[in-house]
């Protein structure tokens, strides 16, 4: 009884286990009528010393801009897609679907393609439906707020010929969003 009882117990471990190993597929839809038969790749960054990328999906738009892909995702994970002159940049959770809201497209001029020092604008995208639990919604107001502090600490330290406050800065950061784990 004793052998079946620790079976049993470690099957579940394992199948538990197993179900946490693989990823859960991402799905992305949009429409973007200025986008209307580019090809589209979203990928992710894999080693930000090196700036490898990792390809996650192409998706070619249709004649009316609309999209529809998937990919999967064993982790919450940044998702990049170039878009012209800008990178739009997302966070995408395992298992959820984003309806994503493309720039106005500003295409690639050949001078800058060819301009080994380019670097195009980072945009965060917009998610339609997003709530104020939401991840990106989340990383979107911390990331106003921080700017919008930073600004503030930097002025007043430059106005009083003093240092920036970074302690009470942080203090200030840490509190914005202690309701979420």
């Amino acid at each position: 009884m004793e052998r079946f009882l620790k079976f049993i117990v470690l099957s579940f471990f394992l199948l538990a286990g197993s179900v946490t190993l693989f990823g859960q597929k991402v799905s992305l839809l949009g429409c973007a009528p200025e986008y209307s038969g580019i090809e589209l790749t979203f990928y992710r960054n894999t080693d930000r010393i090196s700036n490898t990328n990792s390809n996650l999906v192409k998706v070619q738009l249709a004649a009316d801009g609309t999209f529809s892909t998937h990919f999967v995702l064993d982790e919450i994970t940044q998702v990049f897609v170039d878009l012209g002159t800008v990178r739009g940049y997302f966070f995408a959770e395992p298992g959820k679907t984003y309806h994503l809201v493309l720039p106005p497209y500003s295409p690639l001029r050949e001078a800058d393609r060819l301009n080994p020092f380019f670097i195009p604008d980072e945009m965060h995208l917009g998610v339609e439906e997003s709530n104020p639990g939401e991840l990106n919604y989340l990383i979107g107001t911390f990331d106003n707020y921080y700017n919008a502090e930073f600004d503030r600490a930097v002025k007043t330290a430059f106005d009083n010929k003093s240092l920036v406050q970074v302690d009470s800065l942080m203090k200030r950061l840490d509190t914005l969003h202690t309701h979420y784990n």
